[in-house]
């Protein structure tokens, strides 16, 4: 738990300090990729801190290569 309200506070810091002056240049782009990256690693320390076992991404990545690659998977 004191590990959600120290990220928190720390999610907090970087939306007053790098959000909003991209909010105020009127950044779309990066202002909409910040908020998914903190949407992203919000719910990853969620899921962390409630100990639900996340599967590893490297085989269906390593599927994606070789589809896109044209590659043989052993």
């Amino acid at each position: 738990m004191i590990f959600l309200l120290e990220l928190t506070g720390i999610i907090i810091y970087y939306i007053v300090r790098d959000l909003v002056p991209i909010i105020k240049e009127k950044k779309r782009l990066a202002a909409g990729a910040f908020i998914s990256l903190i949407i992203l690693v919000y719910t990853a320390s969620i899921l962390i801190s409630l100990e639900v076992v996340i599967p590893s991404p490297s085989q269906p990545l390593k599927k994606v290569v070789a589809t896109i690659w044209h590659l043989q998977l052993k």
